[in-house]
């Protein structure tokens, strides 16, 4: 056999492999679309949602992405799930981040039972912030705080240059200083006016305590009159 001869078995038989494959698959696919419903779902947005992207139900892979579009200023994706699959009233779809990387999945949680919806209903998602557009929110607080930080340097310098700076620290440093010597001199009386406000407040507890009955009596002969004035 030529050399020639063995290219050509070999192309052909990489092609019929080729054929098969694509032939198996495709049966596949079409076995599986005759075992799944499609569900029409609204989100404000999908975030870099594809066609063919998996849809999990309470965390098992049931289907997939087969169309999106946006219809006026919101995004309908129609999923395709296997038939054992019921939504009610109840159940929750949302887009979700599963990477780090934001790779996207439509999760469904099966809520409580409740009304079944229908496929001619437009179930309304939800979408939820991942690690990317987290970082992407915290760009313009990173701006902020550069902001800020640039605002006190130039109110330090100013201060420093107009020596207000050194002015302030130094009647800090003067107050803390007479407010310590004010403690040490005057600490035995601050001392025995903790202990005195201490045993008063013991002697208005035992008073209280020990007065009780007659304090409810009082309150009680006082709610009476009140009433019998009500009456007058």
């Amino acid at each position: 056999m030529s050399r020639r001869t063995e290219i050509e078995v070999g192309l052909t038989v990489i092609v019929a492999l080729v054929v098969v494959l694509w032939g198996v698959t495709w049966l596949k696919d079409l076995s599986l679309e005759r075992k799944v419903t499609v569900w029409h779902v609204r989100f404000p947005q999908t975030g870099g949602l594809g066609a063919s992207d998996e849809v999990q139900v309470n965390g098992i892979r049931k289907g997939k992405v087969r169309d999106i579009r946006l219809v006026d200023s919101r995004v309908v994706v129609d999923i395709g799930l296997a038939t054992d699959v019921k939504l009610s009233t109840n159940s929750r779809v949302a887009i979700r981040n599963v990477g780090l990387m934001g790779e996207k999945v439509i999760s469904v949680t099966l809520g409580l039972p409740g009304p079944m919806r229908s496929t001619r209903d437009t179930i309304e998602g939800s979408y939820e912030l991942g690690i990317p557009e987290v970082v992407a929110d915290m760009g313009g607080t990173f701006s902020a705080i550069d902001h800020l930080a640039a605002e006190l340097e130039s109110v330090a310098a100013d201060l420093k240059r107009t020596g207000d700076l050194h002015a302030t620290v130094a009647n800090l440093r003067a107050t803390s200083e007479q407010l310590r010597d004010a403690v040490r001199e005057n600490r035995k009386q601050l001392h025995e006016t903790l202990v005195d406000a201490s045993a008063a407040a013991r002697t208005a507890r035992e008073l209280t305590t020990e007065r009780a009955d007659q304090y409810r009596r009082t309150l009680d002969a006082t709610e009476r009159t009140v009433q019998h004035l009500e009456a007058l």
